[in-house]
């Protein structure tokens, strides 16, 4: 039995608190998905948050001028595909991936933290310095 992860509504800010205690919603989330009322995945947002106590040093998404690293728009995933190449069914657009850095930690470092906590697909982009991770195959039973 295949069960559809639960979203979070993300103008609740109580309700994003309580699932991630650890990250504010703009270190998650790109300018337009923090305008519009969109989803993040729960389970995908809880694995975030147990990286950052798992690895217990900075584990940045948006930051600097990256802010379309976590959950982003069907627009900003557009712009992305026009500038870099990617996916239009992207997990980020589904509120399902981060592109993660690890401030102290190299990027196969990262990466095997992101698999030993449970990100089902895991991809480094050492050009651009960062590990991708998602929940594409995540099955909740």
């Amino acid at each position: 039995m295949i069960l559809k992860p639960a979203k979070i509504n993300l103008k609740d800010p109580i309700r994003w608190k309580d699932v991630s205690p650890l990250f504010q919603p703009k270190e998650i989330l790109s300018p337009d998905t923090l305008r519009t009322p969109h989803c993040v995945d729960i389970p995908t947002l809880i694995l975030v948050n147990e990286l950052a106590l798992y690895v217990d040093k900075p584990v940045l998404v948006n930051h600097g001028n990256n802010h379309r690293r976590g959950v982003r728009s069907s627009r900003e995933q557009v712009d992305i595909i026009k500038k870099f190449g990617g996916a239009p069914n992207s997990m980020h657009v589904a509120g399902k991936a981060f592109d993660i850095t690890i401030q102290g930690m190299t990027l196969a470092e990262t990466a095997q933290a992101m698999e030993d906590i449970g990100f089902t697909f895991i991809k480094i982009y050492e050009s651009a310095n960062f590990v991708h991770g998602d929940n594409r195959n995540l099955i909740l039973v």
